[in-house]
């Protein structure tokens, strides 16, 4: 996954803006994962395990949504996420 970061205005955020970028595909990935476990034939995967999955799916949604967050914050708008693509 190639990330192409366009900073015009602020290349001091550089740094913050990769964190934050690291953030947003490691959530991503781990929520594509997650979804596929959950997606596993129901006979291989017990319900608290199930349980457990969602849990950490919804967990993971949401830091995905705080790091959003914090990107709007600091004045950039994510306009794909893969790749992805910060202005």
């Amino acid at each position: 996954m190639k990330n192409e970061l366009h900073v015009v205005q602020k290349p001091a955020a550089l740094p913050l803006i990769r964190s934050i970028a690291t953030e947003l595909r490691e959530r991503c990935l781990r929520i594509m994962l997650l979804q596929a476990l959950l997606d596993i034939d129901s006979d291989q995967v017990s319900p608290e395990r199930r349980r457990l999955l969602a849990a950490e799916m919804a967990s993971n949604g949401r830091s995905l949504r705080h790091a959003r967050a914090e990107m709007e914050r600091i004045g950039y708008s994510i306009l794909f996420m893969d790749p992805l693509r910060v202005c």
